[in-house]
């Protein structure tokens, strides 16, 4: 089973040998060979990636965990901005 942590500003990958043909599969993973490791870029598109590419299998840590929801509430919702900016005029 894999587990995904925030590691500066990168996304540390703990995974088992036989799941390496995985995250290979996630664009700019890269293997720490000093910390015995995967990393893949800190980015909302990375973490959606080991999500597809892990499923539920992949468990988050704490740090990564608190990370997406600060990313999560500083995304703005494009629909809920264009209502904002289509709304009509009283009159």
């Amino acid at each position: 089973m894999a587990h995904a942590e925030l590691l500066g500003d990168r996304i540390m990958v703990q995974a088992t040998w036989n799941e390496n043909e995985q995250i290979k599969l996630v664009p700019g993973a890269l293997w720490d060979n000093r910390n015995k490791m995967w990393t893949v870029p800190l980015s909302w598109a990375a973490g959606v990636q080991l999500r597809g590419v892990f499923g539920p299998s992949l468990t988050i840590g704490e740090h990564l965990r608190e990370w997406v929801k600060f990313e999560r509430a500083a995304r703005v919702d494009p629909a809920r901005e264009l209502r904002n900016l289509v709304r009509p005029v009283d009159g």
